[in-house]
């Protein structure tokens, strides 16, 4: 299988998602990280030859494909590895819970723009109590190891990747929720996971680049 190549800073950030769902579905690419002080001129190319069309990354590049906006990315890759659920029923809820951890993500990242003490408190007592109370729901109702049927989607990748981001500053806010923390729990648990979190190639987080600047 041809390698896809996946462009971006070097930060999970908007790509952590997509290297998740690579890694633990054992799908080759590489990974070409940009450079800040050459960015400028990368965008001003891509956007003049269509490979950046938003003038934005993470961009995959699949043979003569270019691809950017990471939803985009990633659904992408769900189609064509059979991670978007067994029919259209399923591809539907794949879809609705992604826009429902796309309210989760917008609700809680952008209280990281404001003074991050504060942010991490309105998380803890407001942002994840009422998303957290949705996906507990989800998973009740449900009644299997994943957000739709019995097999994992994009869906899934969406919501670890979220988790790990907002465990990570607050590591006791899936305490209220028990089924949401065993899910949490038995991804991190998944053999190509823990091979990938152990081989040295794992990127910084958001939050462990922001503490980094803070403290240099």
């Amino acid at each position: 299988m041809a390698k896809v190549v996946l462009t971006y800073f070097p930060l999970k950030a908007r790509l952590g998602v997509i290297v998740l769902l690579l890694e633990d579905q054992q799908i080759p690419y590489e990974f070409d990280p940009v450079e800040r002080a050459k960015w400028p001129e990368m965008k001003q190319k891509g956007l003049e030859d269509g490979t950046l069309p938003f003038g934005q990354v993470p961009q995959l590049k699949d043979g003569d494909l270019y691809l950017v906006q990471s939803l985009a990315i990633l659904r992408y890759l769900a189609r064509k590895h059979g991670l978007y659920g067994k029919d259209t029923v399923d591809a539907a809820k794949c879809d609705m819970y992604a826009e429902g951890i796309t309210d989760l993500r917008n609700d809680a990242m952008k209280l990281f723009y404001s003074d991050l003490p504060k942010a991490i408190e309105d998380i803890k007592a407001t942002t994840f109590p009422k998303h957290g109370a949705y996906f507990e729901g989800i998973l009740n109702r449900g009644g299997t190891d994943y957000l739709v049927g019995n097999t994992v989607t994009f869906a899934d990748y969406m919501l670890v990747d979220l988790l790990e981001n907002l465990t990570e500053v607050a590591p006791e806010i899936l305490e209220p929720f028990p089924l949401l923390k065993a899910y949490y729990n038995r991804f991190q648990a998944r053999p190509h996971l823990v091979a990938y979190r152990a081989s040295g190639r794992e990127l910084p987080s958001w939050y462990s680049w922001k503490k980094s600047q803070a403290a240099s």
